[in-house]
């Protein structure tokens, strides 16, 4: 799928791209997972559902508080039912921030264990994938109170029975899932497709006007790269496929009587994920990885990220 027009012209922003780290990455198979966005639309239905019972919990809450006001006129019960809603509501959004917080340094661990061949290095990085982090820790913590507010509030203005107590507990241990699975991934979306749209929107009325602006492609991006085994035919000189080049340059008799080929990778504009599985389903699998990582580490150049 294409993310935006103009690929090999308009160019997001490091600020953008950091941004787009933050939405779904596919987890599975060798390409990287760093400029791509999947399952954004499922993200989005389960989001809409934990709104609705997010709004249901809402309302609930202030008619009852109502109802009993007009029963005892005690101004004091409104009082206390707006200070759970706004509870409800800072705890939800800043949980859902929290937990979001530290996805792209997952990302960026993920995708750089797969260009990393250090074994003391390696030990590290996945102790950093798998470490839980305080922000993520305290997300789940302020979620579970948003949650348990909620309950106490519509038990306090609506009902206390033994079902409603279960079916209200059942129902936000999957709101809390949803928030943390979900909502962040979407809200994440939102934001970076605002801003995609925004700098967009800037670079084609720059454009349209013969004005030059700070998202317009001037030169391709690269990286150079070796391998011990050729990965085209060294008369051909260049494969292209769409934005992306691979240029043979040289070949190099080692020390060692092997053999070393040397390329330089372009693309025109962003790395895109879905070029990558385009780019190696070109060459034998045998080949690929290398074409991978170098693909990586250009993605980790493109974000301004030293490896």
């Amino acid at each position: 799928m294409a993310y935006y027009d103009n690929a090999n012209k308009f160019k997001p922003s490091v600020d953008t791209l950091k941004k787009w780290l933050k939405t779904r990455k596919a987890k599975l198979g060798i390409k990287p997972g760093l400029f791509e966005t999947v399952d954004s639309s499922t993200d989005q239905l389960w989001s809409i559902i934990a709104l609705l019972i997010e709004m249901t919990a809402l309302g609930l809450t202030l008619y009852g508080a109502w109802t009993k006001y007009l029963i005892t006129g005690k101004v004091a019960i409104m009082i206390l039912a707006g200070i759970l809603v706004f509870l409800f509501i800072v705890f939800d959004y800043i949980g859902i921030l929290l937990h979001i917080h530290d996805e792209p340094d997952k990302v960026i661990t993920r995708n750089t264990i797969k260009i990393t061949s250090d074994s003391t290095r390696l030990k590290i990085l996945y102790g950093n994938l798998e470490a839980i982090s305080w922000r993520r820790f305290t997300s789940y913590i302020l979620l579970f109170l948003s949650a348990l507010l909620k309950i106490i509030a519509l038990l306090q203005f609506v009902g206390s029975s033994a079902l409603v107590i279960i079916i209200l507990t059942l129902f936000y241990l999957v709101v809390i899932y949803i928030h943390s699975q979900h909502t962040g991934y979407f809200l994440s979306y939102l934001s970076f497709n605002r801003a995609l749209k925004l700098e967009y929107k800037e670079w084609l009325s720059s454009n349209t006007n013969g004005l030059t602006n700070q998202f317009q492609i001037t030169q391709p991006d690269q990286i150079v790269f070796t391998t011990n085994a050729p990965l085209f035919p060294i008369e051909n000189k260049l494969f292209q496929n769409g934005r992306q080049k691979i240029y043979f340059t040289q070949k190099t008799s080692n020390s060692d009587s092997s053999v070393s080929f040397e390329y330089t990778l372009t693309t025109e504009g962003c790395l895109w994920d879905e070029d990558i599985t385009i780019l190696i389903s070109f060459f034998n699998p045998q080949l690929t990885m290398p074409i991978v990582e170098n693909c990586i580490r250009l993605q980790f150049t493109q974000l301004g990220i030293i490896t």
